[in-house]
């Protein structure tokens, strides 16, 4: 006779109460990953700062951010600033091909909820082996 296993998924964000504040770059979360009631202080990981004087998102005053940075992008474009890199980011991104390999066969999954956005590609080339960049970043 076959075993039987009954899971359940316990969410360990059920209690947490719901915050009513505006935080520009969102909520900062505690070890469980819950949704605390305070802002972060940046958009960038560990909440480092921005470089100045950049901005990355789409439009006549955007800037590149060099290689020792990458671009974090507000969903609803608010903010696309440059943010140093870390050992849990990606290597910088190689140089793009001709773009007859830039789209690789297949479809993205519908995007999911809104927050913070961090653009780790700009095409599928950015993307190792079958993997597609999805636009995490949708803008204007």
């Amino acid at each position: 006779m076959a075993q039987i296993v009954i899971s359940s998924l316990v969410n360990p964000c059920w209690n947490v109460p719901v915050c009513d504040m505006y935080c520009p770059y969102g909520n900062r979360f505690d070890a469980n990953g819950c949704e605390m009631c305070a802002c972060k202080s940046s958009p960038c990981n560990e909440e480092a700062t921005p470089l100045e004087g950049y901005f990355c998102g789409d439009g006549p005053n955007r800037r590149e951010c060099p290689s020792t940075h990458y671009c974090a992008i507000s969903p609803n474009n608010a903010y696309a600033v440059c943010c140093p890199n870390s050992h849990q980011l990606p290597l910088p991104l190689p140089k793009e091909p001709d773009t007859a390999s830039i789209n690789k066969p297949g479809k993205c999954p519908p995007q999911t909820g809104t927050g913070d956005c961090v653009a780790y590609c700009t095409n599928d080339f950015h993307c190792p082996g079958e993997e597609k960049c999805c636009g995490g970043c949708p803008r204007a």
